[in-house]
């Protein structure tokens, strides 16, 4: 086996490995927690799930080669993450603006 090929076995190990606890992460979450009750819990999850888009989209072309339709999956994967942290942002901001310090000045959480 040369380096190149030991490499990429090593790379795909790797990115293997990542996506079952992400993945199962995801199902334990959304089945056993109540995200959906907060702000923080929502976000967490939707950054998981874009995380977990992410590592699939790299995985898919290794084992399905590449395949027509792939770059439009791309696409779809990043308008996801795009959403995600505008999403991420403003609920930040908006959290933020709630909490004011009795002068006037926002007390840092």
């Amino acid at each position: 086996m040369d380096i190149d090929t030991a490499v990429g076995w090593i790379g795909f190990t790797i990115l293997v490995s990542s996506i079952i606890p992400i993945g199962i992460f995801i199902y334990r979450y959304t089945m056993f927690s109540p995200w959906r009750l907060t702000v923080l819990g929502r976000s967490l999850l939707y950054q998981k799930i874009v995380l977990f888009l992410i590592l699939l989209l790299s995985l898919i072309p290794v084992v399905f080669g590449y395949f027509s339709g792939l770059l439009e999956l791309r696409l779809i994967v990043y308008a996801a993450v795009l959403f995600t942290f505008w999403n991420d942002l403003y609920q930040l901001l908006k959290i933020q603006r709630q909490y004011k310090h009795p002068r006037g000045k926002r007390q840092r959480i």
